[in-house]
């Protein structure tokens, strides 16, 4: 099986396991799953890892290789190598994907071996197998060759045929194929540094793995080279699956593997493991992969051999083993080398198990919290300083897709401490809004997204993204760090629009310098749709956008508009921007509100228009003021509630305050907050959120989000464990978004973007439609209520009459009846009705709108008599327009052309009994 069968083959059930993840609750005001960013790095097929020190440098790199390898999107080449920083490429990489990786001291020096399906690396022919030095590309030994020409190498080692005799390491390579340069070699061979030789006829299916076992330890016998495949024969000697080279010739281990039928099964990868360190007992050798049985002996998916017999692990039932490796967590500490491992699991409810694993000597328990890896290929210690303080870090790689606390890991992981984490920095987000009934997300990410224009269309949103409650969409990348979201309904056009500011250079294509306008598709009033960008932009970042007067106002730490000089803020004439006065020529502006009919700005500031106002001021218009002195403190958050303005930043101790109409700034309830406060936002229930870095209110405790009823503050179940920067409502919904993983105390995974639903009721996010069908014929229509309302139930109902699964007593069939689908085959006239489907959980329901599923039948005008007259006119009155309402319709078999010679033909087939 290729690496693109195998990823085939597990697409399905890891996208179940994405799903199903979604945390279930109890309480109705809850944090509920949201949809994961994308890391940095993006491994798809991600199988081959290792740790590489270039010639130079003083710490190592971790590399990675598999069949489409990105990082900010750009294609790297198949291969990758971390510097602790950033990714970057080997040269031009290679034009097909890699499998196996490892560092080899050849005769010529040390190098990285790259092994796999590619033919060409750095441009250079390079057939399957590879040398990087650290600045150049070579081939080696001619490479690999198949005659089908689709040959590959799955794996490489080094082994030496001597141990401590003259001759060099060896490097091993195994795969599908049957030549090595010019010599011809059964799925593996060795090349010794200027040679390629063979092992025997060697073997007779391809070869998944290979590692190197020592079968005495520190006894005189030199390590032997273990293959695993597909296998069935060495030498044309029996092996099932798994074989040894003593360096003279393949033994048996036993009977080999077996899966539940007796045949051959599939090992995936082996390691060898000393489970006592330096004690007496001798390495053991460790397989994995898909079979029941090692030389007879029970073995889920994972077997030890001890030289002389085989053993299973514990009781792992229901389990299937993929990649095995050895790890030291405290590296030079008194603890011996513990096996890992990763597996797809499941209990006796058939509920999925974490993974990856470590064996504590008994049983196989969860390694790092959190992580549903299970099929992860290669594992890697890393020192990311070298012989500095910091401690090893184990590297994952495979086909992950993990929604981590910071991010999605794609292809890689790494385990920090306790957690497994991405590579790169985390997502951000910064700012939220509503568009088009969707919750738009800014700031500095990258996510799996559809086309707005085809759903059906994938790609990557980046730094913006549109969520609608079942699908994120791409409004077009912005290139660099978005603060601030702005949508209104233009007063001309009566559309929908948005501003968004930032750091950037160009959004969706359009070249914009920190500030970019996005309309609606099509032409109104002339205004052209999509994205545009607004005058000559700004020398600096836009933090704040606001709308006065019908004008766009943008604050920021900019001092220019092109040639116009405009200090800390800004309108939009339409054509350019205008400075406020002599606006602040220090500081920035990092919030901007209407309220009591002028525009407020808060910041940093020490003056706005020539006068001292600490970090809040207001515009009517025409000029500047202050609020009866200066504002001692910093503002980053402006909110409207209960007719006053609430105002948040770091300032005074106090951090929250509010000011009425009359001018008078008091405290919400006596009570400050322990930490700066970034965002403000009035709920769904009315109550008044903010969020920020404190972690308690007065004396409430309040993790990062807290919420003001109108009489006391309360924590928000648990908050959040990083900052919080911009909080917006959305249905019934409190979305946070900033620099944090965890909700909840912990409990749910969350990486920059939370869901707090303030009801625990679900809703709708895509409605199912009608449908028209032919008798006989299939109807399915589709609805999607919003991720994380759990547990639930749905009921459908037809005419009011509620239905399941299974056969109707008409003679159409059910197939499906679920919270996405229903499906109803070999439909007669008797399923036409109006239909609808509840979703309800413990805290309330939802209905869907009705809908209607109409079928053709000879009984056309729906009144009880079957092919009478009436419905002959009927039809035809229906094909001249003249459709009466209960009537069935013109395109009579529901092909999508109406009043066709086909739907004529149709109907008196049907007529006369037959099929449509």
């Amino acid at each position: 099986m290729t690496r693109y069968s195998r990823l085939l083959h597990t697409f399905i059930p890891a996208c179940a396991l994405l799903l199903d993840g979604a945390p279930a609750h109890a309480q109705c005001d809850n944090w509920i799953y949201s949809p994961g960013f994308h890391a940095q790095f993006r491994g798809i097929g991600a199988r081959a890892l290792a740790v590489y020190t270039p010639p130079g440098a003083t710490t190592p790199r971790v590399v990675v290789g598999g069949s489409d390898v990105r990082y900010l999107g750009t294609d790297l080449n198949g291969i990758a190598q971390w510097n602790g920083s950033s990714w970057s490429s080997l040269g031009s990489g290679v034009n097909y994907s890699v499998n196996d990786l490892l560092v080899w001291d050849s005769p010529a020096g040390q190098v990285l071996v790259v092994a796999g399906n590619f033919t060409t690396a750095g441009g250079l022919p390079a057939e399957r197998v590879a040398a990087w030095n650290g600045t150049s590309w070579s081939q080696i030994g001619g490479g690999i060759q198949d005659i089908t020409g689709s040959g590959w190498v799955n794996a490489a080692v080094v082994w030496d045929p001597d141990g401590a005799g003259p001759q060099p390491p060896n490097l091993v390579v195994a795969g599908n194929f049957d030549t090595a340069g010019t010599v011809a070699a059964q799925n593996i061979a060795r090349w010794d540094g200027t040679t390629w030789r063979t092992f025997g006829i060697g073997l007779n299916n391809w070869v998944n793995a290979l590692t190197t076992w020592d079968p005495d330890g520190p006894g005189p016998q030199f390590p032997h080279l273990i293959a695993a495949g597909t296998f069935s024969a060495a030498n044309n000697t029996i092996v099932n699956g798994i074989a040894r080279w003593d360096g003279v010739g393949w033994r048996r281990l036993g009977d080999g593997l077996s899966d539940d039928s007796g045949f051959v099964a599939y090992p995936e990868a082996l390691t060898t493991w000393d489970p006592d360190g330096a004690g007496p007992l001798i390495p053991r050798l460790v397989v994995t992969g898909r079979f029941s049985h090692a030389d007879g002996v029970e073995a889920h998916g994972i077997a030890m051999w001890d030289g002389t017999s085989w053993q299973g692990f514990g009781n792992e039932e229901r389990s299937t083993f993929y990649g095995v490796s050895t790890w030291d967590p405290d590296g030079a500490g008194p603890l011996p080398p513990q096996l890992i491992a990763s597996a797809q699991r499941f209990d006796a409810a058939l509920n999925s198990l974490p993974s990856p694993l470590i064996w504590d000597g008994s049983a196989f328990q969860p390694l790092g919290t959190p992580s549903e890896s299970y099929w992860v290929d290669r594992f890697a210690s890393w020192d990311p300083d070298g012989a500095g303080p910091q401690p090893a870090r184990l590297v994952a790689a495979g086909l992950i897709s993990d929604n981590l606390p910071t991010g999605t890991a794609v292809g890689a992981m790494q385990l920090v401490g306790s957690e497994w984490s991405t590579f790169g920095a985390p997502p951000r987000v910064y700012a939220a809004g509503v568009y088009g009934g969707r919750v738009l997300l800014a700031g500095e990410f990258r996510m799996a997204a559809r086309d707005p224009e085809d759903l059906s269309a994938s790609l990557e949103a980046v730094n913006l993204a549109a969520w609608d409650g079942a699908l994120v969409t791409s409004m077009g990348d912005v290139t660099g760090a978005v603060r601030a979201i702005r949508p209104y309904t233009d007063p001309t056009t009566l559309q929908q629009e948005f501003v968004i500011g930032g750091s950037f250079g160009a959004a969706g294509g359009v070249l914009a310098a920190s500030v970019a306008r996005y309309r609606p598709p099509g032409t109104t009033h002339g205004n052209p749709g999509g994205w545009s960008a607004m005058g000559p932009g700004f020398n600096g970042t836009v933090f704040a956008l606001e709308r006065f007067g019908n004008a766009t106002y943008a604050g920021g730490n900019f001092t220019a508009s092109g040639a116009t000089a405009v200090n800390r803020i800004a309108r939009f004439t339409g054509s350019g921007w205008q400075a406020l006065g002599t606006g602040m020529p220090s500081g920035t502006v990092h919030a901007l509100r209407v309220f009591n009919g002028q525009l407020y700005a808060g910041g940093t500031f020490p003056s706005a228009g020539g006068q001292a106002s600490g970090g809040l001021a207001r515009w009517n218009g025409t000029a500047w003021s202050t609020l009866g002195g200066a504002f001692n403190g910093s503002v980053y958050a402006l909110q409207v509630y209960n007719n006053e303005l609430v105002i948040g930043g770091q300032f005074a101790n106090l951090n929250l305050v509010r000011l009425n109409t009359a001018g008078s700034i008091t405290t919400l309830g006596g009570s400050p907050a322990n930490g700066p406060v970034h965002s403000l936002a009035v709920g769904p229930d009315g109550h008044l959120y903010a969020g920020g870095e404190f972690t308690a209110v007065g004396a409430v405790p309040a993790t990062r989000m807290a919420r003001w009823d109108g009489a006391s503050w309360s924590g928000v179940r648990g908050g959040l464990d990083g900052t919080v920067h911009a909080l917006q409502t959305y249905r019934n919904e409190v979305h946070a978004g900033g620099v944090f993983g965890k909700a909840r105390n912990g409990e749910v995974i969350a990486p920059a973007w939370g869901r707090y639903t303030v009801d625990g009721i679900p809703w709708i996010a895509r409605q199912p439609l009608g449908q028209t069908a032919c008798v006989g014929q299939q109807v399915e229509t589709t609805m999607y209520p919003a991720p994380g309302y759990f547990p639930f139930t749905v009921t459908w109902r037809h005419n009011g009459v509620p239905f399941t699964h299974g056969a109707r007593p008409w003679g159409s069939n059910v197939e499906l009846a679920s919270a996405f689908n229903l499906r109803i085959t070999q439909v007669t006239a008797q399923d036409t009705g109006t239909y609808q489907a509840e979703i309800a959980t413990a805290c309330g329901s939802v209905e869907t709108v009705q809908f209607t599923i109409l079928v053709n039948s000879a009984d056309f005008d729906n009144d009880g008599d079957i092919g009478t007259d009436a419905d002959i006119e009927a039809f035809f009155a229906c094909l001249a327009g003249n459709c009466c309402a209960a009537c069935g319709t013109a395109d009579f078999d529901a092909d999508g052309d109406i009043g066709t010679d086909a739907d004529i033909e149709a109907f008196f087939r049907v007529l006369a009994g037959g099929a449509c």
